[in-house]
């Protein structure tokens, strides 16, 4: 059995200065790999399900309902998560279909990607150049 020198600890309420000493470069790198992967699949995939989505917002005669169906498939296009996930997640489950369940797909895995992203930069504020000796 090999053991590593390395652990994970959630250490809740204290100020930053007195658990930075704790933290471990390689898994905030690994973690900040996997945001920039998922980040990669979630543009690719938004451009597709972006043509989808176009053809809904096409053919939507309600102006309002036209123009938020619109701002949620540029979000999409642009990898961005809409300001209001719920009522895009309302709107775009409406649809139905592929395009529907595509991007409903889609918007569950960018807010997962929103929590990734905000856990790796919250505990470590500063990117590190390179990790530090064990």
């Amino acid at each position: 059995m090999v053991t590593r020198h390395q652990f994970v600890a959630r250490i809740a309420g204290l100020p930053y200065e007195i658990v930075a000493g704790l933290r471990c470069p390689r898994a905030h790198l690994v973690g900040g790999r996997c945001a920039r992967r998922a980040e990669a699949r979630l543009g690719a995939l938004g451009a597709r399900i972006s043509d989808l989505l176009s053809g809904y917002v096409r053919m939507n005669d309600d102006d309002s309902e036209r123009r938020a169906l619109l701002a949620i498939r540029r979000q999409v296009f642009n990898n961005r998560l809409p300001k209001k996930p719920d009522e895009a997640m309302a709107r775009i489950e409406a649809i139905g279909g592929e395009a529907g369940h595509a991007a409903a797909g889609w918007l569950r895995d960018r807010v997962a990607l929103a929590e990734l992203e905000r856990c790796v930069w919250t505990f470590w504020p500063r990117r590190p150049s390179r990790p530090e000796p064990a």
